[in-house]
């Protein structure tokens, strides 16, 4: 079903920090707002390591943003470590040298990089220019991509321009020794028809890109299906990677595009990463770090998508999405057991619908992950057994990083299961 944009937020101003060149960086974000659809794809395998779904987390960054909050380097680069994320996504430009300073103190911190790869109106640099500035830190990037949402950018010729610019990118890369490792992602796109129409360009990408958020605020399962049917009509073989998805906590309502209560968002912001590992997405990019500006009087919707406040003091969501990845990530990569843990599963007793992950951790111990596809208004029982009679600890990323409840020994228990997932650990370390 071909679904043009619901709601288009207001474009991005870029201003570069100092030192940049007077290149600007374009990074228009728009909301293409789908429903419905095919059926999602998990993960091959009944159990998987929790740290694939950790390193499935990615988060936006603007560092060539010098007017905005992202300014305060320092004080990012504290809260990329302290949320736990690997991945960050932000845009090449080939003459923003504060920009490329910064991406290079986080490669040697151990961040790892999706950029942006310009666009047809060399906004940040000719395409071989940014190709030059990714060259000075191959080392810390995993992967690049074509243009940023140009079916939306007013161009006519937006079809022509997007197929040329991303086979152009592709074959760039891949004919350099230097960048070949380097993973190519298709051009981001607005409008659900557009995908169709670029259903000759599989052959110039390794993966798909998607910008999947949820509609109205809703709950992360909500489009998710459509979205990668949208990816199948591009190229149905190859990975989808969705490099901007979340929500925002403020600003006016907009048609199909409205604001969620920081609580519901720290709530949801768990489920979305879970859902979107569950449904085969590679790595979900979070939109975005931090809100750029003030607006005191909450109308601008563009200013409340980050997960830190403009004075860089979390949200509920940054801390919840830091919980879940310390959680998951007790004891390292999973290795080889001799031993199996005890094995849970979980069923709601009201035939609400859920979805589940189970993971294993690197101690040993082994993960439930339980959410709701349409959490309603009141929490639904959710019934856990156990094959085995063993202890369970429970955790609410959203609440809190430490064990909210210990059952057991059992071999099957009642819980209350409401918007946020609940993960249920068994085995050692729980």
């Amino acid at each position: 079903m071909a679904q043009t944009t619901i709601a288009r937020l207001p474009a991005k101003r870029v201003v570069l920090g100092v030192g940049a060149a007077a290149a600007v960086l374009l990074l228009a974000l728009v909301l293409a707002l789908t429903l419905g659809g095919r059926k999602s794809r998990p993960p091959t395998g009944g159990t998987v390591p929790a740290q694939n779904v950790v390193g499935s987390i990615g988060v936006n960054v603007h560092l060539s943003y010098g007017d905005t909050t992202y300014s305060n380097f320092p004080a990012v680069m504290a809260r990329l470590k302290a949320l736990g994320v690997r991945h960050i996504r932000d845009g090449a430009c080939a003459g923003c040298v504060q920009e490329n300073a910064r991406l290079r103190q986080l490669g040697q911190a151990g961040f790892r990089f999706d950029l942006i790869m310009g666009d047809p109106k060399n906004s940040t640099g000719t395409l071989q220019q940014n190709l030059a500035s990714v060259r000075q830190i191959a080392p810390f990037v995993t992967s690049v991509e074509g243009p940023n949402e140009y079916d939306n950018q007013g161009d006519p010729q937006w079809l022509s321009k997007d197929l040329a610019y991303q086979r152009q990118l592709y074959r760039a890369v891949k004919g350099d020794p230097k960048l070949r490792h380097i993973q190519v992602i298709g051009p981001s796109l607005v409008n659900s028809a557009s995908f169709a129409k670029l259903a000759s360009i599989g052959t110039s990408l390794d993966a798909v890109n998607l910008h999947a958020y949820p509609p109205n605020g809703g709950p992360p399962a909500a489009n998710v299906d459509e979205e990668l049917r949208l990816a199948a009509s591009e190229a149905p073989r190859k990975p989808v990677v969705t490099t901007e998805t979340g929500f925002r906590t403020g600003g006016r309502p907009l048609p199909g595009n409205r604001p969620v209560n920081k609580r519901l968002e720290a709530a949801y912001m768990t489920s979305l990463v879970l859902e979107y590992y569950r449904a085969g997405i590679r790595r979900s990019y979070i939109y975005e770090l931090l809100d750029e500006r003030r607006d005191p009087q909450g109308t601008n919707p563009q200013e409340h998508f980050g997960l830190l406040n403009p004075n860089t003091r979390p949200k509920p969501a940054f801390t919840a999405l830091r919980n879940l990845i310390k959680i998951l990530s007790v004891g390292g990569p999973a290795s080889p057991l001799t031993l199996q843990p005890p094995h849970v599963t979980a069923t709601t007793l009201d035939g609400s619908p859920i979805h589940t992950i189970t993971m294993q951790r690197g101690d040993g111990s082994q993960v439930l992950a339980a959410w709701e596809t349409a959490p309603g208004r009141r929490p639904h029982p959710l019934e856990l057994t156990v094959d085995q009679s063993a202890s369970l600890s429970i955790y609410r990323p959203s609440i809190g990083r430490a064990v909210q409840r210990r059952i057991g020994p059992v071999t099957d228990t009642r819980i209350n299961l409401g918007a946020d997932p609940v993960l249920v650990v068994t085995g050692p370390g729980a």
